[in-house]
This record gives structure tokens, C-alpha cells and sequence, in this order.
């Protein structure tokens, strides 16, 4: 009579231990494995030489492995299936083997930080966490480009996140020094690592622009008509101009002027320039925002000389002995005056 024999007298795995230990009367078993182990091979054991068995459907001679198993991350059945001696009774043991999920990552390196301006220095390396880099003053602003080292990490430029490979938003920079921090978080949610990169926007250039936009007078007019390139004017004025002032604007704002050697604000009259009767040299100095660079600027100005005048009365008349006859005026040309014979001669004073 054939036999009816479905036990198996063993089970065991290539990897991972069989729970609870293996009895033949137990069908259903557990068992845990590393994430590292892809793939496990089952060996059973008939308890009855002529039973046959198959694993996950496939034959397999007792007491020998099974082909390999692939191993998901997470639950895997095994089935080994027992056929008796007599071809109809079965038995069915099932295994589940856990694959352990792989552990999270704990690197927070970045494989690469550039700069949309401006060089790193030193030379980037996943290791070296300080840099610098300098920018004209033109560069007003930057983005930086960080790459993470493992897929799973996630990173922050100034505080925002940014996908890795990808450009940063736009990070405004003042003159002087601007610090760009860049924070990668591991895959494990703990892990950071910040890149620090100070970037030095440069100052502007200083103007040497030395101009004047404007140059008034408070009485007389410019000759020629002023104009930014022309230094040397003329200028009259009356005799009764006896002092002027002088208005000097500066094309650059941030330009100084003195006129006749005492500061003037752009734009502001000078203080009163007295003026002689003929020639008067008026000296307009422009200096630029960067002090060294001047421009001066001279205006001539003639004050005529007063009129001559045709006033041709005394103002007095009188003689050394005698009385004028009538009183003295101005305006009264014929007079008489009479003296003793003992006067015999006299002298007349005259006052214009």
C-alpha cells in the first residue's frame, strides 16, 4: 500500500532562522532577514523517501536548496508544497520571510555648489564647508546651485528649499559681504551639514567727474553762454556793482566746489565777492567723488569805472579883507567887495 506521508522532517533557509523552531506537525513559520539579503534558498526534507516536494512550485530534490528567491523589501511567502507516496495527499508549510527596509542615509555632503557669479575659493570638495568668492559692483545679485551627494537628502539655500541640481532663488547682495548658508538634511531626517559661501560685492568706482552743470552770477552775464567744457568766462558789470556773488551747480551730486577757496553747496550762491573798479578774477574749483580729480572753472569781471562829472561850481569863495557882496552861492557868479586904502593887496580862496 502506498504511503500517505505529507510530513517533512526539515526546513531550512539560506538566510534567517525559521520561528517557531521547525516541527513537522507546524505548517506556518516566520522568519527576518537584513535588507542586504535580495534573494534566500529553501531546503526541505520529506520524511518519507518517496514523497516528492516543491518549493514556490518548483521541484527540488529532498534535503537539497531550492533555486533562488527573490526577496522584496518587506513580506515574502515561501511555499513548500509535500505530495505523499500515493499522489493525491499534500501538505503545505509556508514561510514568511521579512526583508529588513534598507536604513536611512546619514550623508549629508553636497557633490557640488557653484555660483551663478563669482568663483569659490577654495576650489569646492564635499569636505570643505567655508568659501569665498568676490563680485563686481555691478552684480547686484546671485543664485547658488547646490548638488546633493545621496538622492535622498534634501537641501536649503538662506533657509528655502531647492532641488538638488537646481538653481536657488535670487539672493539680493549689498555692497560689502553677504553670507549664502546652505543646509543639507540626510535622508535619515537628522543629519545636517552647512556650506557656508561669504560673497564680497565691490564698492563702486569713485567718479572723477569734475563738471559743473551750471554757473550763474548775481549781476552781469557769462560770456560765452556757460557750458560744462568752456573754463574761461567774462563778465561785466556797472561801476555801482560794488560785490557779487557766484552759483556753481555740479554735474555729480556727490562733487564739491569751492569758489575762491571757500565751500559753496552745489547749487548755492556763494558769499559776496567785493569788487574793485576794473578787472576781478573769480576762481571756481570743482573737485570729484574721488578727491583727487579738479576742474576749475575762472570767470573775469570788469567793473566799470565811474563817470566823469560836469560840475563845474565852488562850493565857497571868500577873500583874505573884504566882504562878498551879495553872500556867496553857488549859483551867483558877479560879487563886489570893498577894503581901506591901507589894504593894498589880497587873496581869494575858492572851494569846488
Amino acid at each position: 500500500m502506498l504511503s500517505s506521508n505529507t510530513d517533512l522532517s526539515g526546513l531550512s533557509l539560506s538566510s534567517g532562522t525559521l520561528s517557531p523552531v521547525f516541527a513537522s506537525g507546524t505548517t506556518s513559520y516566520t522568519a527576518s532577514v537584513a535588507n542586504g539579503v535580495s534573494s534566500i534558498t529553501a531546503t526541505p526534507t520529506v520524511s518519507d523517501s518517496n514523497a516528492t516536494v516543491k518549493v514556490n512550485g518548483t521541484t527540488v530534490a529532498s534535503g537539497a536548496a531550492s533555486g533562488d528567491i527573490s526577496l522584496s523589501v518587506g513580506s515574502n511567502t515561501i511555499t513548500t508544497v509535500v505530495t505523499a507516496e500515493d499522489g493525491t495527499t499534500t501538505k503545505t508549510y509556508t514561510v514568511t520571510v521579512t526583508r529588513a527596509a534598507a536604513a536611512l542615509s546619514s550623508n549629508a555632503d553636497l557633490s557640488g555648489l557653484s555660483l551663478s557669479s563669482g568663483t569659490l575659493s577654495p576650489v569646492f570638495a564635499s569636505g570643505t564647508i567655508s568659501y569665498t568668492a568676490s563680485v563686481a559692483n555691478g552684480v547686484s545679485s546671485i543664485t547658488a546651485t547646490p548638488t546633493v551627494s545621496d538622492a535622498g537628502a534634501t537641501v536649503t539655500v538662506n533657509g528655502i528649499a531647492v532641488a538638488s541640481g537646481a538653481t536657488s532663488g535670487t539672493i539680493n547682495l549689498s555692497v560689502g559681504s553677504n553670507t549664502i548658508t546652505t543646509v543639507v538634511t540626510a535622508e535619515d531626517g537628522t543629519t545636517t551639514k552647512t556650506y557656508t559661501v561669504t560673497v564680497t560685492r565691490a564698492a563702486a568706482a569713485l567718479s572723477n567727474n569734475a563738471d559743473l552743470s551750471g554757473l550763474s552770477l548775481s549781476s552781469g552775464t557769462l560770456s560765452p553762454v556757460f557750458a560744462s567744457g568752456t573754463i574761461s568766462y567774462t563778465a561785466s558789470v556797472a561801476n555801482g556793482v560794488s560785490s557779487i556773488t557766484a552759483t556753481p551747480t555740479v554735474s555729480d551730486s556727490n562733487g564739491t566746489v569751492k569758489v575762491n577757496g571757500i565751500a559753496v553747496a552745489s547749487g548755492a550762491a556763494s558769499g559776496d565777492i567785493s569788487l574793485n573798479v576794473g578787472s576781478n578774477t573769480i576762481t571756481t574749483v570743482v573737485t570729484a567723488e574721488d578727491g583727487t580729480t579738479t576742474k576749475t572753472y575762472t570767470v573775469t569781471v570788469t567793473r566799470a569805472a565811474a563817470a566823469l562829472s560836469s560840475n563845474a561850481d565852488l562850493g565857497g569863495l571868500s577873500l583874505s579883507s573884504g566882504t562878498l557882496s551879495p553872500v556867496f552861492a553857488s549859483g551867483t557868479t558877479s560879487y563886489t567887495a570893498s577894503v581901506a586904502n591901507g589894504v593894498s593887496s589880497i587873496t581869494a580862496t575858492p572851494t569846488v
